[in-house]
């Protein structure tokens, strides 16, 4: 392997295990929560910290390594991040206070894993999530190959004294086993997945091994190094042996009894429930019917075609739309439960779109466009789209689950969150409380919204372009919230989000678990760049 080509290989593979970091956090629920403290253990060059972090994430980051410390404070400086030079084998974490734990890519480097998962359990606080995923992960039944395979090759008499003292710093540390200390310390595992191997087609097995397992030997070797990979890998590939057997398993603390047992029992469960993989189906969709709400809101019925039913079981669960990447004529759809897509295919363009609803006998799936001002190539679909038009699709997630005992439900949003706030409200029990703001144009706008809800505060932007100001958050600081338990759902612009969450949670004093606030499109705003 040239330096060069080794060089991209290390990026690409770097890559793929955030993307797959951020991956696991997806379906392990991360996207339940929005806010709050999120512990990083073994944190990298601090990629999923910083995404955490512009997730309104307060984040604690810690790896073995000073260097990679320094680039994650690099990376994260002017966001809420702190990072520690740390060994895992000593990690320390205050008991109780993450909503999310997680940890890619570092447990297989512990000797005896027990102590650090074990703290990581215990960081959870009631609701919370412990993410995890690692190499070589396989039951101890099926053997450690690898280990093996390399350990021959390295007593072979042209390398046995020169590694003699470089340890094979991998080690194999079974899902089940993992899983076991999670159980003992409390958490019921809601993610458990043993085919997490090939995160990128661009970095195969045996780069992945060279640069993982590997990179310790062939350094001490110097000029020698890239003949021992050789031989090992060589040697590996006639062992059937090529494998990392990456897992990804993830585990949740169950909230404590806030009234009915039985109810909030089957809440958790439902909750726990909408934990699944990403997408559980994909296909195209085509126009049946199109409407005009309102002047700025169009709705599409649209049919499956060619694909099964959708998992759609909770109200507001979200589907992506896609349509073909720049230059390309047709729709390349995701791998199932992987969303992922060929290397060929280009960047698909995609958006998340409100299921209002959705008949699955008839295999049909009702769809509200918000125009925005800014015509997005959502908006110009919808606005021009005729009976026949087609666009592909994957789905779905649940971003809510309606709490049985919550006493009363506040809704908050602008017109991207009025389908949800609909769909959410039409599930709601006769006699129960419910409160929306929202915020349109004017009240051209109001019939956007088709399900009554008792209390509505309409705020109307007039020529003031969506996201801008804060008059939406004004409005609920103003409102008396009614006592005991409840629900907020929230979605709309995402520095209007985030600074409404931060009203709810230090103002109010709710719970992190009664409020879902969801970032669901941005004013296009410069990235910031490290030492910019």
């Amino acid at each position: 392997m040239t330096q060069r080509t080794e060089a991209r290989s290390a990026r690409a593979h770097s890559e793929a295990r955030v993307e797959s970091a951020l991956d696991a956090l997806m379906q392990a629920g991360g996207h339940l929560h929005e806010g709050g403290r999120f512990a990083d253990v073994g944190c990298g060059s601090g990629d999923v910290a910083l995404a955490m972090a512009e997730r309104e994430f307060t984040v604690t980051a810690k790896d073995v390594s000073p260097s990679m410390v320094e680039a994650t404070r690099e990376l994260c400086a002017g966001h809420p991040v702190s990072a520690e030079v740390q060994d895992p084998h000593a990690l320390t974490l205050p008991e109780g206070q993450y909503e999310v734990v997680h940890s890619s890519w570092s447990l297989h480097s512990l000797g005896d894993v027990r102590a650090a998962v074990r703290t990581m359990a215990r960081a959870t606080s009631p609701g919370g999530l412990v993410v995890l995923q690692w190499s070589h992960g396989q039951p101890r039944s099926s053997g450690f190959a690898l280990r093996d395979v390399v350990e021959s090759v390295v007593r072979r008499p042209e390398w046995r004294e020169r590694l003699a003292s470089v340890p094979l710093g991998v080690h194999q540390h079974p899902l089940e086993e993992v899983s076991a200390v999670l159980r003992d310390e409390g958490l019921e595992i809601v993610l458990a997945r043993d085919d997490v191997s090939d995160q990128d087609e661009q970095v195969s097995a045996e780069d992945a091994i060279r640069l993982e397992v590997l990179a310790a030997h062939a350094e001490a070797l110097g000029e020698d190094g890239d003949r021992f990979l050789d031989e090992a890998v060589q040697a590996l590939t006639e062992a059937n042996a090529l494998n990392l057997h990456d897992v990804r398993l993830a585990a949740h603390r169950p909230n404590d009894p806030r009234s009915s047992a039985r109810a909030r029992s089957a809440y958790v469960d439902r909750a726990r429930s909408s934990v699944r993989a990403f997408p559980l189906c994909a296909g195209m969709l085509e126009v049946v019917s199109g409407e005009q709400l309102s002047p700025l809101m169009r709705r599409l019925v649209l049919r499956l075609v060619d694909a099964g039913p959708l998992p759609v079981e909770e109200p507001a669960e979200t589907i992506t739309l896609i349509w073909p990447a720049a230059g390309a004529d047709e729709v390349v759809l995701p791998e199932l439960k992987r969303w992922r897509f060929p290397e060929t295919a280009g960047r698909q363009h995609a958006v998340n779109l409100t299921v209002r609803r959705y008949d699955r006998a008839a295999g049909l799936v009702t769809l509200d466009f918000f125009l925005h001002v800014d015509d997005g190539p959502a908006s110009r679909w919808a606005r021009d789209a005729v009976p026949g038009d087609q666009v592909g699709f994957a789905g779905s997630r649940v971003h809510w689950v309606t709490d049985p005992t919550a006493e009363w439900t506040l809704m908050v949003g602008d017109e991207t969150a009025l389908p949800s706030m609909a769909a959410i409200a039409e599930t709601l029990p006769a006699g129960h409380r419910a409160i929306a703001v929202a915020e349109v144009r004017d009240t051209a706008e109001h019939v956007a919204l088709d399900a009554p809800i008792p209390e509505m505060y309409w705020v109307h932007r007039g020529e003031r372009r969506p996201g801008e100001g804060r008059a939406l958050e004004e409005v609920v600081r103003g409102l008396d919230l009614p006592p005991g338990r409840g629900q907020v759902w929230a979605g709309g612009e995402s520095l209007m989000i985030q600074s409404l969450r931060r009203h709810l949670l230090r103002d109010r004093g709710l719970r992190r678990d009664e409020v879902c606030a969801l970032g669901y499109w941005s004013i296009p705003r410069p990235r910031r760049t490290p030492n910019a």
